[in-house]
């Protein structure tokens, strides 16, 4: 479930990203806060941040891996496994040394 908070903050960054140019420092908080609400345990609101960072960033490994690892928590296998695979396969075309 969703906390309160965490849907707020993202409506107000759905307006945000529409008004505001460059939508970066947006991108930059919503990656923040993902991370300050996994932390927190409130992993819901660290998935849907973490996803709208993916949306501008889609070769972000960190955010990736950190939205695969809270849907390891949030007992969704099968996007835990979704997200860690195109991480396998943005870490082999980065040509980090993965076979």
């Amino acid at each position: 479930v969703l906390s309160f908070e965490a849907r707020r903050a993202m409506a107000v960054i759905k307006a945000g990203v529409r008004r505001v140019s460059p939508v970066e420092p947006l991108i930059e908080f919503c990656d923040s806060a993902g991370r300050l609400l996994a932390a927190g345990k409130d992993i819901p609101g660290a998935i849907l941040f973490f996803e709208k960072v993916l949306e501008y960033k889609p070769d972000d490994e960190a955010v990736r891996e950190a939205l695969a690892r809270c849907y390891v928590v949030a007992g969704e296998k099968k996007k835990a496994l979704a997200a860690f695979t195109l991480l396998i396969g943005l870490l082999d075309f980065l040509d980090l040394g993965f076979p």
